[in-house]
């Protein structure tokens, strides 16, 4: 029998969300729009009614059964916006998928040319903590304020920081339940861990070449998590600084506290979960933008595990040496 330890372990950093612009020539766009109406008469997209800033858009399938789509977007509304805009989650669409499919509708270049030239407008990075439940915990992020907070409902177990229109936001959510609900919809099923799983995803909204993807500096450099226990806060004032803390984001929490402001900036340090370690996990960052960029073309294999959800078998590995503690 296998007997489960449960200490707080983070995934490695991974990307699960992509978006790129790319300027053609204008002599290459009716190129495009003949390589696009190909795909959609040979049954390999269909039209998308999610056009945003532009006039058309399609749906492009990949993996079993072409259930994970990604978007593609062309022949702007204005000008001066890029000709072609794609998005794509990674960590669902296999890349050398998406190349194959890139390379029937970008001429002279396709996928290589998307990434070469293209400007990238955002990217998504997550960590996974597994064995972490994220109402034990309080995450600390300078500079940014909740801005969405759920406690009941379908994102129960949810908050965002910082605005839709901010160059970065943080979402920190109940994975778990999540893929619980998710699974409620759709015939195609995923396995559920049998542990709690806090995701902690990064959304960078800055435009930049899309070859420095790799450069990135570290999205989660900022980011403090502590496990707030009660015998720190154990007073009134440390009670209400608790659900401030919950409600607004500990920034907002501690500007009202003026004189014991740093003395409750103590508390939190003393309280912070060793497990945390934002730099380890952004160590991989490079090779996992790098495999993005120059996936060769070939289809995934269904036997691959889905690599933005983690395996019971994976977590007994990462855990298997570990003492029991799910908060620190």
């Amino acid at each position: 029998m296998i007997i489960f330890k449960t200490k707080a372990e983070q995934s490695e950093v991974f990307c699960d969300m992509l978006t790129i612009t790319l300027k053609l020539e204008p002599h290459e766009h009716q190129i495009c729009l003949n390589n696009i109406e190909d795909m959609l008469a040979d049954g390999y997209a269909k039209k998308s009614i999610r056009k945003g800033k532009y006039k058309r858009a399609i749906n492009i399938g990949t993996g079993e059964n072409g259930q994970n789509q990604f978007l593609v977007q062309f022949d702007p509304k204005q000008s001066h916006h890029a000709f072609l805009r794609v998005e794509f989650n990674p960590a669902k669409c296999y890349p050398g998928e998406v190349r194959i499919e890139l390379d029937k509708i970008i001429p002279c270049g396709g996928y290589s040319r998307l990434f070469q030239n293209g400007t990238c407008t955002r990217v998504d990075a997550s960590i996974d903590v597994h064995f972490a439940a994220i109402e034990k915990l309080l995450f600390w992020i300078p500079g940014l304020s909740v801005t969405s907070a759920y406690a009941k409902g379908a994102k129960a177990g949810s908050l965002v920081y910082g605005s839709a229109e901010s160059n970065k936001r943080v979402s920190v959510y109940d994975k778990r339940r999540q893929m619980v609900k998710a699974n409620a919809k759709t015939p195609n099923k995923v396995n559920i861990p049998d542990h709690p799983i806090t995701r902690i995803e990064v959304q960078l909204k800055h435009r930049f070449p899309a070859k420095d993807l790799a450069e990135l500096k570290n999205a989660f450099e900022k980011i403090l998590i502590s496990n707030p226990s009660k015998s720190v806060f154990n007073d009134d004032l440390g009670r209400m600084f608790l659900l401030a803390c919950e409600a607004n984001g500990p920034p907002r929490a501690l500007a009202a506290l003026i004189d014991k402001k740093a003395e409750f900036v103590e508390k939190l340090k003393t309280t912070s979960v060793k497990w945390w370690q934002p730099e380890k996990a952004w160590a991989h960052w490079s090779a996992v933008a790098n495999a993005i960029i120059n996936a060769p073309p070939a289809f995934a294999s269904p036997s691959l595990p889905n690599p933005h959800v983690a395996e019971v078998a994976i977590s007994i590995g990462i855990n298997a040496n570990q003492e029991m503690d799910s908060t620190t």
